[in-house]
Formats: structure tokens, C-alpha cells, sequence
């Protein structure tokens, strides 16, 4: 509003409010959708580190197991289960750095089958091994 007069201001005013009502209007709808995964959600982060299926997830939906990994992908971009392998990297990562636990011991109670395989997949979406992020020996690239 260069001219700085009463409608100058209203126009631009008028302009936002139609702007911010296609953003709140996403929003909500954003917002309604992640609300419908709410018990899901609340599941997965108390049992993480248990076998949990597909199938399981999708029921508290009440919806089929295919619709329920296309929805859960399209809305938080990632599969049900790389959701869950998230949540047991980020509660290994607490107790790496919060526990004298063995990294045996951490594989088994975020929910994986196998040290090695807690290790290699621990390695490759960290970037360091357990026992470096550990004691916190991070790669240049991250303290920067």
C-alpha cells in the first residue's frame, strides 16, 4: 500500500485474508487427516518394539491393510513401517546416550530381531556407528 489511503490498505488486507483462508483451510484439512491416525500413532509409540502388523494398524482404522499404507505413506511420507523403524532408531539413540546398555541389549528393546541388523541400519540413517554416536565421536559434517 504505497499510497497509504484507507482502500490501498483494505485492498491489501482483502488480499491477505484470502491468501491466509486457502492456507487455513489446508491446514485443517491437514490437520483432520493426521487426527484420523491418532490412535495409530498413540499404538505404534507404545509398542514399537513389538511385532506389530499391518493389518493390526490398519484395523483401528477400520480400513483395509492396502488403503491404510497408501493413506499413512501419502500423509507422512514414509511407510507404516519405516514410521516404526524411525521410532525404534530414536528410542536406540535415548538409550545409547542415557544407559550403560549394550548395543545387544538396545536391539532387543527398540524391537529388532538382530544386533547386526540394529547396527547396520543404525549406521546407515545415522551416519556413525552406535558405540561412536555413543561416546559422541560425530563426523565433521554434523558439528559443523
Amino acid at each position: 500500500f504505497s499510497d497509504g489511503s484507507h482502500a490501498a490498505r483494505m485492498r491489501v488486507q482483502g488480499a491477505m485474508n484470502m491468501i491466509m483462508s486457502d492456507f487455513a483451510r489446508e491446514m485443517s484439512l491437514e490437520s483432520n487427516v493426521i487426527t484420523r491416525f491418532e490412535p495409530v500413532l498413540t499404538y505404534i509409540n507404545g509398542h514399537f518394539a513389538e511385532d506389530i502388523s499391518l493389518a493390526y494398524l490398519a484395523e483401528l482404522m477400520s480400513i483395509s491393510t492396502m488403503y491404510f499404507s497408501n493413506c499413512f505413506k501419502r500423509v507422512f511420507n514414509v511407510s507404516p513401517k519405516q514410521y516404526i523403524l524411525g521410532k525404534r532408531l530414536t528410542e536406540g539413540q535415548r538409550l545409547l546416550l542415557e544407559t550403560n546398555m549394550s548395543v545387544k541389549e538396545i536391539a532387543y528393546a527398540v524391537g529388532f530381531d538382530n544386533e547386526n541388523y540394529f547396527s547396520e541400519f543404525f549406521t546407515a540413517k545415522v551416519g556413525i556407528s552406535a558405540l561412536k554416536f555413543r561416546n559422541r565421536q560425530l563426523p565433521r559434517s554434523v558439528v559443523k
